[in-house]
């Protein structure tokens, strides 16, 4: 039972050290080579792995691989899923608690005999840290508009009594709480439908401010419209803002609705003050 791997062992340094130019070759290429056989002894390092790991190649050689590798995968040893069922391994962003450098994307390969036998293993170790630092600079973006996200949510929450988006097809694509709550409608009946179909507003077939403001690629403030709300009737102020990539094409617009119901009350108020001071003012009898 032990010479099959002794055998396959042989054979592959064999492979490596007798193979013209193969050598020179793999000394050459930029990612860290690594050769075990079945029993995960190493066979054979190549310069750049020996320079990620920060000693010499022959000091390696002759080791059981989880004694100069302990890679935060060693717990699911790809040299074992490769071994039990014949396929290739890859990992990603995998560290290596005695290499520095890193994270690593790290390949591991079978490889046969003329007849076909596994005799041993191929692992590649590709140095990720500019990857992985392009990555983490995402995150970081990400992150970043992310609390702006929820900061512009909460400065519209404070300042409007409910907002949403939109397609450029006037279709909803999110409404806040408020909202729902001014429409009384479920989410469900909100978003992924016909801004006509959810505000019934009076604007909507003859003077839509979306559409206005598409056309003429221009913001829309207060627009006063009368839609239906959880209570019938109400009059709003409905502003429109475009919403473009940096390419200058249209993603969404945002509407800020507020309820104008008060302020119509008011003005209803007043003018019927102004009328009764009139009226006074001209009846003799009440000079």
């Amino acid at each position: 039972m032990d010479e099959t791997p002794r055998r396959g062992s042989d054979e592959i340094r064999a492979l490596v050290e007798s193979s013209a130019g193969l050598g020179q070759i793999l000394h050459s290429v930029p990612d860290g080579v690594l050769v075990v056989d079945l029993e995960r002894r190493v066979l054979y390092v190549n310069e750049q792995f020996a320079r990620m790991y920060g000693a010499r190649a022959e000091d390696m050689l002759g080791l059981f691989c989880h004694e100069i590798i302990v890679f935060d995968h060693c717990r699911e040893c790809p040299h074992a899923q490769v071994t039990s069922d014949g396929d290739s391994f890859t990992g990603h962003s995998l560290r290596c608690e005695r290499v520095p450098t890193g994270p690593y994307c790290v390949s591991a390969s079978p490889y046969h005999d003329p007849e076909g036998h596994m005799i041993g293993m191929v692992e590649i170790y590709r140095d990720m840290k500019a990857l992985g630092a392009y990555i983490d600079d995402i995150e970081s973006t990400n992150q970043e508009l992310d609390f702006e996200r929820h900061r512009l949510d909460g400065i519209l929450s404070a300042s409007a009594d409910g907002y949403f988006t939109a397609s450029a097809e006037r279709i909803v694509l999110s409404a806040d709480e408020k909202l729902l709550q001014m429409l009384g409608k479920r989410e469900d009946q909100v978003v992924g439908r016909p801004c006509p179909e959810v505000f019934c507003s009076d604007k909507c077939d003859s003077d839509c401010p979306i559409s206005w403001a598409i056309a003429h690629d221009e913001n829309v403030v207060d627009c006063h419209e009368q839609i239906e709300g959880a209570e019938g009737g109400m009059p709003i102020d409905k502003s429109i803002f475009l919403h473009k990539s940096p390419e200058g094409e249209l993603e969404h617009v945002l509407g800020v609705l507020h309820n104008a119901s008060e302020i119509m009350a008011l003005r209803r108020d007043a003018h019927l003050a102004s009328s009764f001071e009139r009226l006074v003012s001209r009846n003799p009898r009440m000079e």
